[in-house]
């Protein structure tokens, strides 16, 4: 924007394209007021920017008792809508309800991230069960069959859920053990997702729902539930649990690429996952070759995480 413009606007602004004839007063009173909504909006979102960075709970609620539409807001982290940047936020349900009373329900699913995901699925991901109970009162049964990226409904989303398991009981209880069967546009069901991203607990969940042989359905690159466990960064309790419960052959099988879940263990837990499947096969697994001709060994001295190499 040129100085120029900063300091006023021009005559020549204020002319219609037809030459001299001059804005009417309901024309002038609209472009001023479009102008003033608009930079009124930009402050907004940089204090809610401000606010959302700080963490300032009770500055997001008087914010968000103001907004007139759900404002792209760029933080520290990332640019997304107002509504998944709360969803992103674990105490973001009060703000939610408040976004939602002033926007109407349709703020949580119209607004889309890059990989075409709903504030609805990042609330599945990142918040409660008391959450989903929320938007389920406010939008009803469209927030069980909106999809989002790879045709993905919101099982998936709460399989991803790293801090509550119980919105996938929750979905269970509503919508029946089936819904949590279905598989996205790679082949993956909530069961690999959750192998993944989740501890032993949710594994015998869906034991107690499918029985055992779901830890064997193949997803994405022919992987199981086994090498989504392996690969699992948040815990090794659902490998543990899964060996156990499935035989330690199960470490042995190799996925479409050629890795198993030794290899993509060695890549992505710590030492007490590599002395788990030592006690249960012996040292010499280690050296079975996968992807791209690489052994355990190898997978092991990438691991950012760990200095696992060394039990090897």
């Amino acid at each position: 924007t040129s100085a120029g413009f900063q300091a006023g606007i021009s005559c020549a602004a204020l002319h219609a394209s037809t030459g001299s004839r001059t804005l009417t007063g309901t024309a002038r009173s609209n472009f001023f007021g479009q102008r003033f909504s608009s930079a009124q909006a930009m402050a907004t979102a940089e204090q809610l920017s401000a606010a959302l960075d700080a963490d300032d709970r009770e500055q997001l609620l008087r914010l968000c008792r103001r907004v007139g539409s759900n404002l792209t807001v760029k933080t520290e982290q990332f640019e997304e809508s107002l509504a998944h940047h709360l969803a992103w936020k674990p105490y973001g349900l009060d703000c939610l309800k408040v976004l939602v009373e002033r926007l109407g329900p349709s703020c949580l699913t119209q607004a889309r991230d890059q990989y075409g995901d709903a504030p609805l699925h990042w609330v599945a991901i990142f918040q409660g069960e008391n959450s989903m109970k929320f938007i389920h009162s406010r939008i009803g049964a469209e927030c069980f069959e909106l999809k989002g990226r790879c045709n993905s409904s919101i099982a998936f989303f709460a399989a991803a859920n790293k801090r509550s398991k119980s919105i996938l009981k929750w979905i269970a209880r509503k919508k029946g053990p089936g819904f949590l069967s279905a598989v996205d546009s790679n082949g993956d069901s909530p069961v690999h997702m959750t192998a993944g991203c989740q501890g032993s607990d949710s594994m015998q969940f869906f034991k107690s729902l499918f029985g055992p042989d779901c830890f064997f359905q193949k997803g994405s690159v022919g992987r199981t539930a086994i090498h989504c466990a392996a690969a699992n960064e948040s815990s090794n309790s659902a490998l543990k649990w899964l060996v156990s419960e499935c035989g330690s052959d199960c470490l042995m099988e190799k996925d479409d690429q050629g890795s198993t879940p030794i290899h993509l263990a060695a890549l992505e837990q710590g030492e007490d996952s590599m002395q788990f499947i030592k006690e249960q096969l012996g040292s010499l697994v280690f050296m079975l070759k996968g992807l791209n001709g690489e052994t355990s060994v190898h997978k092991a001295a990438r691991n950012a995480i760990s200095n696992s190499v060394k039990e090897l």
